[in-house]
């Protein structure tokens, strides 16, 4: 189970540097894994110097492409800074004698994602706005980008815990669940999807997950997931699915739309339960009315 996890609003739209972001975001996730997993101080300590080094590739990287954007002064100078402080605090955590315990390694990987996800959705984003000629307003001075506001902790705090529950929910159910955005890109799948298929979870944006339906179920699908995307609304749709040992299985769908609350649509949430025992007793139960009525 991660710690966190990448999400496609995490994405500046600048695609060496939401790379390098996933990156960090895997160290990070391989920290709490040690942490977890009760691992020794000097491996937690490597994470963390190996997590600061790549830090400092990336932001060196960042600050390179944020110099010839048309970012305002005062902004790059907070952007600087906030790096800066970033790699003074990492260095005063790897040289923490407490840091295997409990409360300090939380609040360690708290501020961690915290202060990664504040700075991508805050400082990040505007890079890549200016970089498209967008209006990227003006930052105040007495509120600096690497200062998280408590509100800011709270929604981040919130966003990322409930993350984690859904995935752990999600992960632990018989049910077959994709969640996707609102033009049909699967950004997750769960771990029931992933073992029945026989792909790696995380790597949801990257499948094909067409080619999985059988080929006879495949058109019709592929047509009712048009219709939705067109006109969102909930849908129902069976089709066969190929098992990762090569037999097919029928399933059950129900997709559900997103909807926030301004009636704008986030995407779509489907779960797949497995019908095919009904569907072969449907047949027995076909095959024994046939032979009746030869009888008759």
């Amino acid at each position: 189970m991660q710690y966190f996890y990448w999400n496609k609003s995490f994405e500046v739209g600048i695609a060496d540097v939401d790379q390098q972001h996933r990156i960090l975001v895997d160290i990070i996730n391989s920290l709490a894994a040690a942490i977890v997993e009760n691992g020794k101080l000097p491996e937690i300590q490597t994470l963390f110097s190996q997590l600061m080094q790549y830090a400092t590739v990336h932001f060196h990287d960042e600050e390179l492409i944020m110099s010839k954007s048309s970012l305002d002064e005062m902004e790059k100078k907070l952007h600087l800074q906030a790096h800066r402080e970033f790699v003074e605090k990492t260095k005063e955590i790897i040289l923490r004698p407490d840091l295997l315990k409990s409360e300090v390694s939380q609040q360690v990987l708290e501020f961690l994602t915290t202060w990664l996800i504040a700075h991508i959705l805050g400082s990040d984003k505007k890079i890549a706005q200016a970089l498209a000629n967008e209006d990227v307003g003006t930052c105040r001075e007495e509120q600096p980008l690497f200062e998280i506001s408590s509100v800011e902790r709270l929604l981040l705090g919130a966003l990322t815990e409930t993350e984690r529950r859904f995935r752990l929910i999600s992960d632990h159910t018989p049910v077959l669940i994709w969640v996707s955005d609102a033009t049909g890109d699967r950004g997750f799948i769960n771990k029931a999807w992933s073992e029945f298929v026989g792909v790696n979870e995380d790597s949801a944006h990257s499948i094909e997950w067409a080619k999985f339906i059988h080929p006879d179920d495949r058109e019709a699908y592929l047509a009712k997931i048009g219709v939705i995307l067109t006109a969102p609304q909930p849908a129902e749709v069976e089709y066969r699915l190929r098992h990762h040992k090569g037999t097919y299985h029928w399933f059950l769908e129900r997709i559900l739309p997103r909807i926030d609350s301004n009636n704008v649509l986030l995407g779509f949430i489907a779960s797949s339960t497995d019908i095919s025992g009904i569907k072969q007793a449907e047949e027995l139960l076909s095959q024994i009315t046939t032979v009746r009525l030869i009888v008759e």
